[in-house]
């Protein structure tokens, strides 16, 4: 798992991704 900076439109948040 982790996490990584997505930036959508004029918005930016981090998205937790959890793949085995």
């Amino acid at each position: 798992g982790g996490s990584y900076i997505h930036a959508r439109g004029s918005s930016v948040y981090r998205v937790f991704r959890n793949i085995t």
